[in-house]
């Protein structure tokens, strides 16, 4: 991952790709950052420090717009996410625990036709199909019939941030790896050995995060 600085200033990063003169921070350092505060964190010592006094600036100068801004115009916000809601499809995101970090943007499953890579939310998991499938040919096909596991895999975080409820193992597509969460019968666990089974049935596997 690499972040842009300018005058000091975080002004962008980037998951994929980079920047000419981009700044190399782990992945970690993104839990770090608001994504509508980018351009008023310092960076100073490989840490993000927000410098309060601009943001206060910069919100009270949106506030008076946002006052004399018409009724017909969307928010800034509001224009913000439909954009990103846009692009989404098209970013190469690889990694689940990213994809997880960015889940509130994604759709909530509902019947059609899907092809691999894309993903939904549904209730407390985000997934990820992995084989094409219509649901007009195959209407078994939804989260509450067995047949889902064929089609679909559940996202797996790498932080306490990004776990999700603990979702039994189909295969080698959907295993738990070292370094993964997971949360199971109201603990949160970290997975530290690669399994296909729950903290219960194999407890050596998993470290509580108690």
């Amino acid at each position: 991952m690499q972040i842009q600085v300018t005058d000091g200033y975080i002004t962008g990063y980037a998951t994929v790709g980079g920047f000419p003169d981009g700044i190399e921070v782990p992945g970690s350092f993104l839990e770090e950052l608001e994504p509508e505060k980018i351009g008023y964190y310092k960076y100073e010592g490989g840490k993000a420090i927000l410098d309060e006094e601009k943001y206060a600036a910069y919100l009270a100068e949106k506030e008076q717009g946002e006052a004399s801004q018409s009724e017909y115009i969307p928010s800034e916000q509001e224009s913000m996410i439909v954009m990103v809601k846009a692009m989404l499809p098209t970013m190469e995101i690889k990694d689940d625990n990213t994809k997880l970090t960015v889940s509130g943007l994604y759709e909530v499953w509902a019947p059609g036709k899907y092809e691999v890579g894309e993903i939904r939310n549904w209730y407390d998991q985000t997934w990820e199909c992995f084989q094409a499938h219509d649901n007009a040919v195959y209407p078994d096909i939804k989260p509450d019939n067995p047949a889902w596991f064929t089609f679909w895999r559940p996202l797996h975080g790498k932080t306490k941030k990004t776990a999700r409820p603990f979702v039994p193992v189909q295969g080698a597509h959907d295993m738990y790896h070292t370094g993964e969460y997971a949360w199971y019968e109201g603990f949160l666990y970290e997975c530290v050995q690669d399994t296909n089974f729950s903290p219960k049935e194999y407890p050596q596997g998993w470290k509580s995060e108690e």
